[in-house]
């Protein structure tokens, strides 16, 4: 019996570790996310964004044309959400200028660059390339982490990174399209580089991570001073 029940949970484990059962789940699952969403506003894509009111009427020749603008309540913003800060943000570097877009804090967000400065390049074909930035640098991150924590974990603890793949913490950030699937999917590239002991890699991508959320500093600062400790002790 209990042979029985080891092969079975085995067999389980195989399912759950192999990229072709895998990837199909994450990829049904993050367009039935954009499904549910779209199909409330007439799917439109830049729903995920969350437009507030107030902060469209200040920026309007930047807003894509037939978006998803939340009106809210008076002297609730207009009840936007993160993700138009990026935008906005990625729209200012995509046309190369420093107007700052209005209504926006400057001192609290001008420092979170990497999210918005990677879909700056998209937004070079207009405001909807934006949007379509925004999708696609989230995705391609949370798939690149994946495969990179796969690595990571080694074939006997793998399944732990197709849990990180189905995290509701990345389906949520996804969902609305702010910075912190973005920011994890760097952390995790700039930690296997880390443990690769690549450090010119890891101090790039380390500096990315920090440009796109400074919180990313609490977890790479101590990793920075052993990385230096660790080539300081092979010059010697």
């Amino acid at each position: 019996m209990k042979a029985e029940l080891d092969a079975f949970c085995s067999k389980i484990r195989s399912l759950f570790v192999n990229p072709l059962l895998i990837l199909p789940l994450f990829i049904l699952l993050y367009a039935l996310s954009s499904f549910l969403i779209w199909k409330k506003y007439d799917w439109n894509p830049s729903s995920q964004i969350n437009f507030g009111m107030q902060f469209v009427v200040q920026n309007a020749a930047e807003t894509p044309k037939g978006a998803v603008v939340f009106l809210g309540r008076p002297g609730d913003l207009g009840a936007g959400y993160d993700g138009q800060i990026f935008y906005y943000y990625s729209r200012m570097l995509s046309e190369f200028n420093l107007n700052w877009p209005k209504g926006f804090e400057e001192n609290i967000r001008a420092s979170r660059i990497g999210y918005p400065l990677f879909v700056s390049v998209f937004g070079w074909f207009g405001t909807w390339g934006t949007v379509f930035g925004m999708y696609l640098l989230n995705l391609v991150l949370i798939l690149i982490s994946w495969f990179l924590l796969r690595d990571l974990c080694g074939e006997r603890h793998r399944i732990y990174s197709s849990l990180y793949l189905f995290s509701p913490f990345l389906l949520g950030s996804y969902s609305l399209l702010v910075c912190d699937a973005v920011l994890t999917g760097f952390l995790v590239i700039t930690f296997w580089f880390y443990k690769k002991e690549k450090w010119i890699w890891f101090s790039l991508f380390g500096g990315i991570s920090i440009l796109t959320k400074e919180q990313a500093l609490f977890l790479l600062f101590p990793l920075g001073v052993e990385a230096l400790s660790k080539k300081n002790g092979k010059t010697r």
